[in-house]
């Protein structure tokens, strides 16, 4: 966002011309505890206003920019060392910063640990009452796991706090999304969002490269939208 602006401006521009009524923020790992990996923490507010001003440009008017936030990165106590205080005081530094930076709405996305989640919406809520929240769980579960209902039971309980669309991203690939979607958007009065990988990476050439054409990806956006997605977008790999 400092150094390559024009380069992220364009990615986004694309998906603008494309037709996306909705792109994100390039913020998703700008929180304190991602960037001190990299001895980049004390830049949290100039990557986030630059994220957020970014992209306003590359919509122009023609597509909503959503504020991405994700997870700090490591585990929560008592499991990980990070105290849910200091996680608290993250959220809020990105996402007051996206908030005053004019976004549409927030995008709370990749949270696989629930609590985590939990104190991020809490925050949002605090910071931004007025914006709408899309939050997404990715779902690591095996399909044992998923098939005794737990996107149904995360659904309703992300619904209960308060946000305004319920979804997963990530993780998994279209087909194994479809029977996410399917369970979710069977929790009553819950909007949902998918945003499925475009299948597993794979390295060719020293290239990340993902196995699923343009055509199997639309086919199966039209599947998921079919079993009650009110937003439909693409992780990882969709171009």
């Amino acid at each position: 966002n400092l150094t390559h602006a024009d380069d992220v401006r364009d990615l986004q521009a694309e998906y603008v011309a494309a037709g996306a009524q909705l792109i994100e923020t390039n913020t998703y790992g700008a929180n304190r505890f991602k960037l001190a990996a990299f001895e980049l923490d004390s830049q949290v507010v100039d990557m986030n206003e630059a994220g957020a001003r970014i992209a306003r440009q590359a919509a122009a008017g023609k597509a909503l920019v959503a504020g991405a936030v994700g997870p700090c990165g490591k585990p929560l106590a008592p499991i990980g060392r990070i105290s849910p205080e200091d996680a608290r005081a993250s959220f809020r530094q990105q996402i007051e910063v996206l908030a005053g930076s004019c976004v549409d709405l927030l995008i709370l996305e990749t949270f696989s640990d629930l609590p985590e989640l939990e104190i991020a919406v809490q925050v949002a809520r605090e910071v931004a009452p007025n914006l709408p929240i899309i939050a997404h769980k990715t779902f690591i579960e095996d399909g044992e796991t998923l098939a005794e209902g737990l996107p149904r039971r995360v659904a309703e309980t992300v619904h209960s706090w308060g946000v305004d669309v319920v979804g997963s991203n990530c993780t998994v690939g279209p087909q194994r999304m479809l029977g996410i979607i399917q369970q979710m958007a069977a929790a009553p009065d819950v909007r949902v969002s998918a945003m499925p990988t475009a299948g597993m990476p794979q390295i060719v050439g020293g290239h990340i490269t993902y196995s699923l054409t343009p055509d199997y990806f639309a086919y199966s956006g039209r599947l998921i939208a079919e079993a009650g997605a009110n937003i439909v977008g693409g992780c990882c790999g969709t171009t």
